[in-house]
């Protein structure tokens, strides 16, 4: 079985990620036009036709003042097969001893519906009454007044939006933001025009949670491998290295989204190449 949650410390910050559907993927799809073999050797898989193991999630932080989200995942759906946690943030939540009224935040990495499905709790109504929703200024023009952005998906994110933004619950900013004192947006656009990391600091410690800037760990390592949905691969590649050097220059602990539950690294480079070490969370 899939670990659903994982909980851990930076400085003053608890800090948990809580799945919302634990899956697996065909890493063709992550890892588009790379060499098969290259492929299978940088994610340890024995076969080309191996899957990895993916997940849907949203990071609940916890300081002594405030809670927050970092993304709320994938939202109300019907079960399905062999994935774990499906549709069940709220509950995982909950097993943490937070409610919704209890969250006073959410940022959004960006608006991939993936990313923004629990703005709205199955009965379309808003899920997390007292928080502010945070998105950069481009990616929301980008989703939300854009005419010319036609993504099959526009409209269900739309939607996800619009009683936030009638009921003033979304605030947006442009390029890096601090919104408060751990928590500052970095501005990484590629995967989509406003995308965003979210770089964290408490104590002498520091945390980078990646997004879909790294679907998978080895993007971090193999900055110019692509999943088939970035939508500018050289604004892709180039966020890539900014968050990769951000990580090496800050001894980040890196972590993901789409990461299963709980991968925790820190990278480090030599000569222009990029290693990850990963943190044995049972010692």
């Amino acid at each position: 079985m899939a670990k659903v949650t994982g909980t851990f410390q930076i400085g003053d910050l608890q800090i948990s990620q809580l799945s919302d559907g634990a899956t697996f993927r065909d890493p063709k799809i992550l890892f588009d036009g790379v060499d098969e073999l290259e492929r299978t050797k940088a994610l340890g898989l024995e076969n080309i036709s191996d899957l990895i193991p993916f997940n849907f999630s949203s990071f609940l932080v916890e300081s002594p003042t405030s809670k927050w989200l970092v993304d709320t995942a994938y939202g109300h759906r019907d079960p399905e097969p062999d994935t774990e946690s499906c549709a069940e943030l709220l509950l995982r939540l909950s097993e943490k001893g937070v409610e919704p009224n209890d969250i006073d935040f959410v940022v959004h990495s960006h608006l991939h519906y993936d990313h923004v499905g629990w703005n709205l709790n199955k009965d379309d109504e808003i899920t997390f009454p007292n928080a502010t929703h945070f998105v950069s200024e481009s990616e929301f023009d980008w989703w939300i007044n854009y005419a010319g952005n036609d993504h099959p998906l526009k409209e269900k994110v739309q939607a996800k939006f619009k009683p936030l933004i009638d009921n003033n619950q979304v605030q947006t900013f442009v390029g890096d933001y601090k919104v408060n004192e751990y928590l500052t947006m970095i501005y990484a656009p590629g995967h989509t025009p406003g995308h965003c990391v979210q770089l964290i600091d408490s104590g002498n410690e520091s945390l980078m949670i990646v997004g879909d800037a790294a679907h998978h760990p080895q993007h971090l390592v193999h900055q110019n491998w692509h999943p088939i949905f970035d939508w500018d691969r050289p604004q892709a590649f180039a966020a890539r290295k900014k968050i990769a050097a951000i990580a090496v220059e800050k001894n980040s602990i890196v972590t993901g989204v789409h990461w299963p539950v709980l991968t925790l690294a820190k990278l480090s480079e030599k000569n222009g190449s990029f290693q990850l070490e990963f943190i044995d969370q049972n010692k």
